[in-house]
């Protein structure tokens, strides 16, 4: 063998190994990718599970507020109500006060007569 063909050699074997180690080095990577592919996909399936449990709680607590305000449109209708009936009771009140006012007046008159 001579010594350009050992230098071949010598560059060729060199050239082999720079490859098998360019190979690994991809593979590598190719395996480090897919490991922080699966890492991202199982942080996302774990935030979409959050995500549904936080939407079937607000959806829990929408039906709530909704139960709730139907029971407070209720109370207020009915205070409405109240409301006016007690309007009614005053006005009641007032005319019962004026009417005993008048029999006063009236029956001090009578007394005033009688004397």
């Amino acid at each position: 063998m001579t010594t350009y063909e050992a230098l071949n050699l010598v560059i060729g074997a060199s050239q082999c190994a720079l490859i098998w180690y360019g190979l690994n080095q991809m593979r590598d990577a190719s395996k480090n990718r897919d490991k922080a592919l699966d890492d991202q996909r199982a942080a996302l399936d774990a935030l979409i599970e959050r995500t549904a449990a936080s939407s079937k709680s607000l959806e829990a607590m929408l039906e709530r507020t909704a139960a709730s305000s139907k029971s407070l449109e209720a109370t207020l209708e009915r205070t409405a109500g109240n409301s006016k009936s007690l309007e009614n009771q005053s006005k009641v009140l007032e005319e019962l006060i004026k009417g005993q006012e008048e029999s006063r007046m009236a029956f001090r008159a009578f007394i005033e007569r009688m004397r």
